[in-house]
This record gives C-alpha cells, structure tokens and sequence, in this order.
C-alpha cells in the first residue's frame, strides 16, 4: 500500500509541476502578444510603412487601361437556387453530427484513459 500512496503522490507532484509549467507558458505567450503589437503600432513602424508605401506607389507610373467588361450578367438559374438552399442545410447538419461524434469520442477516451482508485472513481489530482 505504501507503493501506491507514493506513486500517487508522484502523480499529483508531477500534475502541479505541469500545471506551473502551462501557467509560465501562458504568461510568455500574453507578454509576446503584446509586445509584438506594441511594435506593430509603434511610430517607427507605422511611419516607415507609410514611406515604404509611397516608395512603391512613385515607382509604379503604369496608367491603367480601360477595359470592357465582356461577361454575361444574369441571374442564377432556379435549379441552382434550389440545390443550394437543400444543400446548405444538410451540410450544416452533418458537419454537426460529426463534431458531436468526435467530441463524444473524445470524452469517451479521456474517461476511460484516466486513472481510477477502486476501479470505480477517477483519481481526484486535487485530493492528497
């Protein structure tokens, strides 16, 4: 028994390191989110893309031609009408039908891949 009450002590060390470890890796990634937008919004970007712009647009003296616009405008056939408007629904639907499954499964696998005491409860981690 003394095995077990260890090896459960281990796994709840191991969870808290874990947990500490995702709590660093989310501090960084709003630090780098804010940061690289202070750097996009700053003067010195701003303005230098403001430059880079008109560069490119002095470069380019090329007068665009005037086209005539040969296409044919008409409206979309009834039959087409009709098919979208079937078809929209039923895609939606099964799109639906599969994100449920795969949730579904999902939860399934991670109920049966959790650790259980007394093989009849999943291990609460919080618990010592």
């Amino acid at each position: 028994m003394a095995g077990l009450a260890t090896s459960e002590e281990a796994v709840i060390a191991a969870e808290r390191r874990l947990a500490s470890s995702a709590t660093e890796v989310r501090a960084a990634w709003q630090m780098l989110r804010s940061s690289s937008r202070n750097m996009l919004t700053g003067p010195l970007m701003v303005g230098s893309v403001a430059v880079a712009g008109a560069l490119v647009g002095r470069r380019r003296k090329e007068v665009p031609r005037a086209m005539e616009c040969k296409c044919v405008k008409e409206s979309p056939s009834f039959v087409r009408v009709l098919f979208v408007a079937m078809l929209g629904p039923l895609l939606q639907g099964g799109v639906a039908r599969v994100l449920n499954h795969l949730t579904e499964t999902r939860w399934k696998q991670a109920d049966t891949d959790a650790p259980h005491r007394n093989g009849n409860s999943p291990v609460d981690a919080t618990s010592a």
